[in-house]
């Protein structure tokens, strides 16, 4: 009887173990018995719930590597193109200054300037000089191909220039105004873009313009936007940028935008006054700010 009772208590427990010496050789497939309702049941039943979980985070992480290498080459690729069109773009900007046409030379040297602020750094905040300064050689290639359908005024504090931003934070703003808010041609349209601080210890962007406006509802659906719908410079929608906002900063942060059908558009970015990192500063040698 000692034997047979030392049986049912030890055979189960051996049992266990050679499946717990399997799973150390890297076998997840294998399951215990757990049909007694002992310790040793129980114990049966925490071991097969375990082992599922691990091949559950074991594929997992397999997903995340193959989705990691996949963005490593898409990220590979987006940066062989633009470096290839900026050296294309450098030379032909050399055959337009030996010809003497300085049109073509200054529209050149702006697209330069915007593939270099894209592709110079993968960091995401940039110094609100930096961001600005793209964002006027980003218009100034927008009023060359819309043939200067519409004037555009920026006005940035210099107080506020060394302050940290994310980057690509105005562009969409922008993007959507000219694309979408200066379509007729019933007026002179205009953009204005001001940064400054406000009476508290933050800084705020506005944009605004007195394009044809948005209806509530559109105002809505943009804020929800991740991506934009349209095959423009980096597609960045303007709902990521109050997300991404909203994730660096905090809920007390983020985009506002108020807009009148036939009178225009205005934009709110309220961000927290921080200052750049000066290890993430990169000098430049010109600057249009």
């Amino acid at each position: 009887m000692a034997f047979l009772v030392s049986g049912s208590i030890s055979n189960p427990i051996r049992r266990l173990n050679w499946l717990m010496r399997k799973v150390e050789k890297g076998n997840f497939n294998v399951v215990a018995q757990q049909d007694s309702l002992d310790e040793v049941g129980h114990l049966s039943r925490t071991f097969n719930r375990m082992t599922g979980e691990i091949k559950e985070l074991i594929e997992q992480i397999k997903l995340e590597e193959k989705k990691k290498r996949s963005a490593e080459l898409n990220a590979l690729q987006n940066q062989i193109n633009p470096h290839f069109i900026y050296n294309t773009l450098s030379v032909i900007k050399w055959m337009a200054q030996a010809q003497m046409a300085d049109n073509i030379t200054e529209a050149i040297d702006d697209m330069i300037k915007v593939l270099s602020f894209s592709t110079r750094s993968t960091q995401e905040f940039v110094s609100i000089k930096e961001e600005m300064e793209f964002i006027r050689n980003y218009v100034e290639l927008l009023q060359l191909r819309y043939y200067s359908v519409f004037d555009c005024k920026i006005d940035v504090a210099p107080d506020v220039m060394h302050y940290r931003t994310l980057k690509f934070m105005v562009q969409p703003f922008v993007e959507n105004a000219v694309f979408h808010a200066f379509v007729s041609h019933d007026r002179p349209y205009k953009l204005y873009i001001c940064v400054g601080k406000t009476d508290g210890d933050d800084v705020q962007f506005i944009i605004r313009d007195n394009g044809i406006g948005i209806r509530q509802e559109q105002l809505h659906q943009l804020l929800q936007q991740e991506w934009s719908d349209k095959e423009t410079m980096n597609s960045i929608g303007i709902g990521n940028v109050s997300r991404r906002l909203k994730l660096h900063y905090g809920e007390k942060y983020g985009v506002t935008m108020e807009s009148t059908v036939g009178e225009g558009t205005s934009v709110c970015i309220r961000i927290p006054a921080m200052e750049q990192d000066p290890v993430s500063i990169q000098p430049r040698k010109e600057g249009l700010i």
